[in-house]
């Protein structure tokens, strides 16, 4: 075997999982539109559908590593003021 025909194959090993998750979740098994133009919009839409998702998670993931940074306790020592001291 070629070094090219091994990185594609590698390559199709990565991909083929993908295509199997937009046939079942994003419709794309079945074609509801007309024609070759159809076929081409449908994939496009999985496509778009597929990478939105991708999107959403990484945008929630970035929301909670937001609001765990800003929840952690402040040094308390740097907060003090005059005002509210015990003397």
């Amino acid at each position: 075997m070629t070094p090219q025909i091994k990185r594609e194959l590698r390559r199709r090993s990565a991909v083929e999982p993908v295509i199997g998750h937009l046939k079942s979740e994003h419709r794309i098994g079945h074609n509801y539109l007309w024609h070759r133009q159809g076929d081409a919009i449908n994939a496009v839409l999985a496509a778009v559908g597929y990478n939105f998702r991708r999107l959403i998670c990484w945008l929630r993931l970035l929301l909670w590593q937001i609001i765990g940074t800003l929840a952690k306790p402040r040094d308390q020592s740097a907060c003090k003021s005059g005002f509210f001291t015990a003397d």
